[in-house]
């Protein structure tokens, strides 16, 4: 009787184990990109484009002048920030080589020209 008690304790720890292990690749692999390259397709936090009040978009010329800077808001990505002002990536970078275009901070003021 003793040894069955202790055979099904040892098959419910070794359950609870694998369970454990489970949950926890699924977290990781949730952190992550599980397994599609890194990019997470969230419906509600997709990159917003914000305009400026007062500035002009400056697109090629076509809508006014390139705005000599931009504020950083939330959501920006280096390529939302070229499609609003007109302004192409590698020229920001060039313009901002103290940046990371990986870490936008909220509020961070980019050189356009």
């Amino acid at each position: 009787m003793q040894t069955s008690r202790q055979a099904l304790a040892r098959a419910i720890a070794l359950s609870a184990l694998i369970v454990a292990i489970l949950a926890i690749g699924v977290v990781i692999a949730s952190n992550t990109g599980g397994g599609d390259g890194g990019k997470r397709n969230h419906p509600g936090k997709q990159a917003k484009h914000h305009k400026h009040k007062g500035k002009s978009k400056g697109n090629g010329g076509d809508k006014g002048p390139i705005p000599a800077t931009y504020t950083v808001k939330s959501g920006d990505t280096l390529t939302s920030i070229a499609a609003d002002t007109g302004v192409p990536v590698v020229k920001i970078q060039e313009l901002n080589p103290n940046i990371d275009p990986q870490i936008l901070v909220e509020g961070q003021e980019l050189k356009l020209r």
